[in-house]
């Protein structure tokens, strides 16, 4: 089968992840002074929410420089959400010299740390072997983590690489499976892929796939 809107796969999740909640003071000048502090005394949480005013401008100028630099610290420290971001700055060039092999190495170890939106982006560098070598194969592998997360982005870039076979064994009901459920998250690409799919399969594929898509479905609910 012909692989389906391999281009899509471009469309990255660039995108942070939302901050979990923190007590914090509810003023934004009392949160400034209370990241601050905590970021001082080394909490990673901490520098990653000063980072976040630094970079968006809250209660404070922009300023992506420090910014970065709070970034940096809460990612030494091994803070996911920190090294994503690093990893998307170095994707897009903002803030920084755009270096894809750089994103790779910040989107890999927030991935293995369980980021779904870390494993969806290091997994289109794979696909399309942007930053480093071409591997499909650990490709499907990220975006099946991602997928499991429910990122629907991800559940649809990996039924394109089962019903094409690409990175591994050709599996049309587990493809199948995945672009109902991206579907049903709102995927058109993905509804319209399940649709073209029904012509290469057989009415038992067509049924097991979609008790799968239900059960699914039902597990995520």
């Amino acid at each position: 089968m012909k692989r389906l809107a391999g281009a899509a796969l471009l469309l990255m999740a660039v995108c942070a992840p939302a901050p979990a909640a923190v007590d914090v003071p509810e003023s934004y000048g009392g949160a400034m002074r209370w990241y601050r502090s905590a970021a001082e005394d080394g909490n990673p949480k901490a520098q990653f929410y000063l980072a976040h005013m630094y970079e968006h401008g809250i209660n404070v100028e922009p300023d992506m420089e420090e910014a970065i630099h709070w970034y940096d610290s809460a990612a030494a420290q091994g803070y996911a959400e920190a090294q994503f971001k690093l990893g998307l700055f170095a994707q897009t060039g903002q803030g920084a010299e755009p270096s894809l092999a750089k994103a790779r190495e910040w989107y890999a170890l927030a991935a293995e740390q369980g980021l779904g939106a870390a494993q969806y982006n290091l997994g289109v560098l794979l696909d399309r072997g942007m930053g480093g070598p071409r591997d499909t194969g650990q490709a499907r592998e990220w975006f099946r983590r991602a997928a499991e997360q429910e990122l629907v982005a991800a559940q649809y870039a990996l039924g394109v690489l089962l019903a094409s076979g690409a990175g591994g064994a050709q599996d049309k009901v587990e493809a199948f499976m995945w672009f109902s459920v991206a579907a049903r998250g709102g995927n058109t690409l993905a509804a319209n892929a399940r649709d073209e799919m029904v012509k290469a399969m057989t009415p038992e594929e067509i049924e097991s796939a979609r008790a799968l898509a239900a059960a699914r479905t039902e597990a995520a609910e």
